[in-house]
Parts: C-alpha cells; structure tokens; sequence
C-alpha cells in the first residue's frame, strides 16, 4: 500500500478509535439538544391555520396571471383591510396566494384558536369581495355618469342647430355628425349599464371553498424539530469528543505511549 493512503487509513482508524472512546459525550450530547428543542416546541402557544378559495372573474381575455396578482395587492389593501377590522375589530393575520395558473387565491388565516382562523379566513375572504364588488360599481356609475352627461351635452348641440332652409346642406353634416357621436356614446353608455347590473347581480367574485376549522395546528411540529436537533446534535456531540480527546493528555493506548515516550518503548 502506498505510504500516502495507508497514512490515510490510519487516520480513519484514529478517528474511529476516538468515536469510540467518546460515544458516551457523542450520545449525551444529542439527547440533550434533542430534548431542549422538543422541549422548547412544546412551551410555544399552538398556530392553527385555516384555508378559503375564492374564485375570481378574471376571464379568458387578457394577462390573466397578471390580474390575478393584482386582485391579490387589492386583497392586502388599506381599504380591505380597514373594512375587516370595523367587522372584526381587528385585522387578523391573513395572506393570499394564486392556486397555479387558474383565477382563484387561497386565503390562509392563523390564530391561536382552530375555529377564529377558520372565521378569520371566511370573513376575510367575505369582506374582500364585498369591497371588490363595491369598488367595481363605484368604478360603472362614474362612468356611466361621465357618457350620460356627454350623450346630453351632445343633445344639447343637436337642439340648438339653425332651421334655415338656405343653410340645409351645412345643417344635415353637422346634424350627421353630432348623431353619429352621440350613438356612439349611447352605445357605450348601455355596455356600461349592462356591466353595471352584472356587477350588482354577481359581484366581483364567489367563495368556492370555506374555511373549517383546522384538527391540528400547523406550529410547534414536535417533529421536525426533533429532527433537525438530532443532526445539530450528532454534529456539535462529535466535536465535542474530538475537543475532549484533544484536551485529554492521559496515555490510554501504546500509540500514546509512543508518542509521549517519543518512539522509543
């Protein structure tokens, strides 16, 4: 065997004859970290976490990634959340995501108790829809009032145009024209009440999926922290012994004899 790799194994060896020698500091050192971690979970107030779905009206037209993003920065809103809290008198803590690429979030809510998370996601979701839909009609009659004044403006041009017979060519194209733009807007002006009762009729959006009241809570997992102190704990236990046996200058093994008698026995 080349002196390089058997210098090697016998640093192996060494290293394994330290284990070895050490696995009480190895084995007491785990379970202490161990039972501090799952002891601290246990000392943790529980967090239960409750979940709605809400489907949107986002439609097939356009970006609709984008609009549901943007649904999802009106749900995080000051004007949202102001309405949960004169219901709640409080804003709970509730955040939304996108459900992949379809037009519904999930609403997720924690608290400390299973039944006020699922009231938390519910009303959450409930408020945020009613302020969507309030916003939407909002948005339809400004509009609406804004292409009715210009349809009477309009109007109002048409009845003030001259009935002189000598001027009947010029009175006709302007005529024409000002009906033309008023038709337009009048069109206009129906789509937006069409929208309009649409919007009072459906809302801005359903929940398809209420939240219940969680069996479980989500925080402390017991588990999971056992298991992430076992690894901390095998790793800070194995340095340790090798601390120990760098500390340690008893002669416990002929090789330490060689060494402290330098080679000679």
């Amino acid at each position: 065997m080349p002196p390089e790799l058997e210098h090697r194994e016998q640093e192996f060896r060494d290293y394994l004859s330290i284990l070895g020698r050490r696995w009480l500091t190895i084995v007491i050192t785990t379970i202490l970290v161990v039972g501090a971690a799952v002891g601290i979970t246990y000392l943790e107030d529980p967090v239960y976490e409750a979940h709605a779905e809400v489907l949107l009206p986002i439609g097939g037209e356009g970006d609709a990634e984008r609009a549901v993003s943007t649904e999802i920065r009106v749900f995080s809103s000051d004007a949202v959340r102001q309405a949960v809290a004169e219901k709640m008198g409080s804003v709970p803590a509730v955040s939304a995501s996108p459900v992949g690429l379809t037009d519904t979030i999930i609403v997720t809510a924690r608290s400390g108790k299973a039944q006020a998370a699922a009231e938390a996601a519910n009303i959450y979701s409930e408020t945020f829809l009613e302020v969507r839909k309030q916003q939407e009609i909002d948005a339809l009659n400004a509009s609406a009032e804004e292409l009715d004044a210009k349809v009477n403006e309009i109007q109002g041009q048409i009845d003030l145009l001259p009935t002189d017979p000598e001027n009947g060519t010029q009175e006709a194209a302007d005529l024409d024209r000002l009906s033309d733009r008023r038709d337009f807007y009048r069109d206009q002006l129906d789509d937006v009440r069409f929208e309009l009762q649409r919007a009072q009729r459906t809302g801005a959006g359903e929940i398809v999926t209420r939240a219940a009241a969680p069996g479980s809570p989500v925080e402390p997992k017991p588990e999971r922290a056992g298991l992430i102190a076992l690894a901390f704990g095998l790793l800070l236990g194995v340095g340790l012994a090798f601390l120990r046996e760098y500390l340690d200058d008893t002669i416990k093994t002929k090789d330490d004899l060689e060494r402290a008698s330098g080679g000679v026995t």
